[in-house]
């Protein structure tokens, strides 16, 4: 798998250095992700870069992990991002049944932590690898809130009120995807393949069922055309989010 691994944990409100960064270099240290050297484990010592940036391990594999403190835009951002290789995530041999193991579990572990400890509204994940028959990234980004999303992420968690809003809870539990669970704060965490994005380039149960003809919703009429309306507005804010995220820009196909 080639590419770049995003995690997002989205916010509406601007975050504290105190109440972001220490909970998630104590949430890394409980997993097993270690800073470079063993004796700057300890959360009050270790530095950020210029930039609110830091690095933490797993064996050779390098996790960043950049803390939303001071570049921060609302009215909803991501206040936290964990970027990491694609490369190995999982095994694509692997039982579609198989928990996930090493690196994989470990991640999965670490966002069920700070889904909980950071309590963000949303939090999304995408991979920089963009192809051709496969949407952008920013199809699970959100621009605004309420989250008008496109699609569903690989892995994805939701709080309270992007559940009311995607059909209420009993709906969003019911939504088929490899793994569906509710966390200790109300959050619900999906996992749509167990393979990441694996069959991405079309709609999966998941889509249809959160954001499609599957979704107990009202007022489908005035969504649309609300869409329609903030069409313009979204694709000034992903162009300025592309550019913060260095995102790859989408071309479309030429046809020979």
């Amino acid at each position: 798998m080639d590419g770049t691994v995003f995690v997002s944990f989205h916010s509406t409100e601007q975050p504290q250095y105190d109440e972001l960064v220490s909970p998630t270099l104590s949430a890394c240290a409980e997993v097993g992700l270690v800073t470079e050297s063993a004796a700057t484990q300890d959360t009050d010592t270790v530095t950020l870069s210029d930039r609110n940036r830091t690095a933490v391990y797993d064996g050779n594999r390098e996790v960043q992990l950049n803390f939303r403190i001071d570049d921060w835009d609302g009215p909803i951002d991501s206040v936290l991002n964990i970027t990491t290789t694609a490369n190995t995530l999982v095994s694509v041999d692997a039982d579609p049944d198989d928990e996930y193991t090493g690196f994989a579990r470990d991640l999965v572990d670490l966002i069920r932590i700070l889904a909980v400890e950071l309590d963000p509204i949303y939090v999304s994940t995408f991979n920089t690898h963009v192809e051709p028959t496969t949407p952008s990234p920013d199809t699970v980004l959100p621009f605004e809130f309420p989250l008008d999303l496109d699609r569903i992420p690989w892995l994805g968690v939701y709080s309270e009120p992007v559940i009311e809003h995607l059909g209420g809870r009993e709906h969003v539990l019911e939504t088929p995807a490899w793994n569906v669970e509710e966390l200790e704060n109300g959050n619900i965490l999906i996992i749509t393949t167990r393979t990441p994005w694996e069959g991405y380039h079309s709609e999966l149960p998941a889509d249809d069922h959160l954001l499609g003809d599957g979704r107990s919703r009202t007022g489908s009429d005035r969504r649309q055309i609300c869409r329609t309306v903030r069409s313009v507005r979204r694709t000034e804010r992903r162009r300025a989010r592309r550019r913060r995220l260095r995102l790859p820009r989408r071309h479309p196909r030429r046809v020979p």
